[in-house]
This record gives C-alpha cells, sequence and structure tokens, in this order.
C-alpha cells in the first residue's frame, strides 16, 4: 500500500523497455521529472488504482476504455477538439477574476517579507513598512517561498516544504512561413525519449494544435527543455536554446529553413517535483499549520490549472469555514 516510483511502477508492470520508450518520455515530461523519484501515487493515482481494482493495466485500460465508449454514445455531439486554451492566452483568466472581484483590493508587484501571528489573528508585513491584518491567511507561493513564511510560525512544516525540489524548464518558440515548408504537421507533435541523444524533451505543433495562434500563411512550434535530467540544458543562454532545437528539429523533423520568429524562454526553477511519499509530507505539513493559515498551489496536490484551482477553492472554502467557526476541514 506504499508509494513507488513512476519508474518502479511500469518496469513491474511492463517492463524497463516501456520506461525508456513509453513512459519516461510521455508521463514523466508532464512533470519534467526523474521517473526513478517521481511518485507514481501523487502524481498518477489512476494506475495505482487501476492495478488495484483490475490486477492488471492493460484489462483495466481496456476496461475504461470501452466504459468511455458506452458515455460518449450518451453524450451530446461536441464541437469542443481533444486540446482547449483561452483564447486570447491564459493570462485571460488572472484578467478576469480581477474583473469579477470589484470589491476585493489587488496589490500587485507589492513584495511580502514576513508572516506573523497577532492579536489572535495574522499580520502580513510588506516590503517598506506596510502592514496587513487578517483573521485567516492563504498563502499560494511556491513551497520554498512558503516554507519561508512558515518557518517562525510552524517551522516543522517549514522543514518539510524545503525538501520539496523545484527544476528549471525551458521553451523555444519557431515560427516559419507554411508555403514550402518541409514537414505536414499532420498531429499535434511528439515527445523524445532520453536514449536518443536529443537536447529536446517534446515539441508542440501550435499551429496544428491551436490554429487561433497563428497568422495565416505560417507554422508555429514549440519545443520543451531541461526538467530533472537535462537541467543544465535549461539554463543556457537563448541563442545556444534555439541553436539546439533547430539541430534537433532537423535531425527528427527534417526542418532546414530558417524560422522569420523565434523566442526562448526560461522558466528558472519553476517546475515543482513530487517525489515519492510527496502526499503524507503534505498531509504533515497541513497537520502542522496554525488556526486560520491554509494553503493553496501546485506544491501539493497536482500541477495542472484544474488542480490549482481546486486547490485554491479548497483553502477558500476552508478559510470561510474557519471565519464561520464552523469544524476545520483538511485539504
Amino acid at each position: 500500500n506504499g508509494d513507488e516510483s513512476l519508474a518502479s511502477f511500469i518496469r513491474r508492470r511492463m517492463g524497463e523497455e516501456a520506461l525508456k520508450k513509453m513512459a519516461e518520455p510521455m508521463l514523466a515530461g508532464i512533470y519534467a521529472s526523474n521517473p526513478e523519484t517521481m511518485s507514481i501515487g501523487s502524481t498518477f493515482p489512476m494506475f495505482v488504482e487501476t492495478e488495484r481494482k483490475y490486477r492488471s493495466l492493460i484489462i483495466g485500460m481496456l476496461a475504461r476504455k470501452k466504459a468511455m465508449l458506452l458515455n460518449a454514445k450518451k453524450r451530446p455531439t461536441s464541437n469542443f477538439s481533444l486540446f482547449m486554451t483561452l483564447k486570447d492566452g491564459l493570462g485571460e483568466m488572472v484578467e478576469m477574476v480581477i474583473k469579477k472581484s470589484p470589491d476585493i483590493q489587488f496589490l500587485s508587484g507589492t513584495r511580502v517579507e514576513s508572516i506573523s501571528q497577532k492579536e489572535g489573528g495574522w499580520s502580513v508585513n510588506i516590503e517598506g513598512g506596510g502592514e496587513h491584518q487578517a483573521q485567516a491567511l492563504i498563502l499560494a507561493t511556491p513551497g520554498s517561498i512558503t516554507a519561508r513564511f512558515l518557518q517562525s510560525v510552524s517551522p516543522k512544516a517549514a522543514e518539510i516544504l524545503k525538501q520539496i525540489k523545484y527544476v528549471s524548464t525551458a521553451t523555444v518558440t519557431l515560427a516559419y512561413k507554411e508555403e514550402g515548408f518541409s514537414h505536414s504537421l499532420d498531429g499535434f507533435g511528439f515527445v523524445v525519449p532520453r536514449s536518443e541523444g536529443h537536447s529536446i524533451l517534446a515539441c508542440t505543433w501550435t499551429s496544428s494544435k491551436f490554429p487561433h495562434r497563428t497568422p495565416e500563411g505560417y507554422v508555429m512550434l514549440r519545443c520543451f527543455l531541461g526538467g530533472a535530467l537535462k537541467e543544465d540544458i535549461a539554463e543556457k543562454d537563448e541563442a545556444t536554446l534555439i541553436s539546439l532545437v533547430r539541430q534537433d528539429l532537423k535531425e527528427i523533423m527534417g526542418v532546414h529553413e530558417e524560422p522569420v520568429f523565434s523566442k526562448a524562454f526560461h522558466n528558472r526553477k519553476a517546475n515543482v517535483q513530487y517525489e515519492v511519499n510527496h502526499s503524507q509530507r503534505i498531509d504533515t505539513v497541513l497537520q502542522e499549520l496554525e488556526s486560520g493559515l491554509f494553503l493553496a498551489g501546485s506544491a501539493y496536490r497536482g500541477i495542472g490549472i484544474p488542480d490549482c484551482i481546486q486547490s485554491g477553492t479548497q483553502s477558500a472554502e476552508s478559510a470561510i469555514q474557519f471565519l464561520a467557526g464552523e469544524p476545520k476541514v483538511e485539504n
């Protein structure tokens, strides 16, 4: 019943080749993690549940596929594609939250120096000497920053959060003229097994996946680099990253054209790592929190946008219950 690594789980059920050729590039790539240390229970609990319920991943997947096909027949026809995003980018989500919250004060660009307990509540100390008082406080910062805030009020929780690792990744976006482009882009992209020796982890064919993001007459590719096993690559300068990506695309896709646009983006220490027994560590952190203090974000129960929305919603509900004097509900 204990947790185990993704690598251990896949080796047990499917073998070494399946791990190297399929699971590592496809699953660990989502988390930019090392499959040897990556928690299967915290990242892909459905695999653990499938094994427990059916004793076999293959039998379980066939059963799930059958159930999905039966449910699909009952659902009305949808115009939605497999992939969806916000038309004007994910920043739209933040802008809409602000627009829909006219009675809430947002202090963007304001650095919080520390938090402390004060007079039955909490004090938030702002850079430059400002201070805000609150009865309940939700910290939605990365784990390492949250650890710093908690050091003086929940030292045990802070020490555990310090153990949560973050790794660096980078993305390179390239645009080309569509006319005469070397590849048909008849798909959505590909992932790259580490054993093949390339720099990139994966490539999304953005103009195929999200056509509205590319002007007519052009194609766009977005490549991913770095992660736990190739973090040094993500730290390279923009010119080097673009050069590495172009060389890989030439070898893998046969792309030899000169891009009309190229841009690299660094995500330094931005990808949280859910290592074995991560969930148990988070359980301990939540138990150690002082009354009126709540946590939200990608460091705890899921890295995806739906996970983070759920985390924020649960923390907000818990804070409201606390202010109303209701019993505490653990996330």
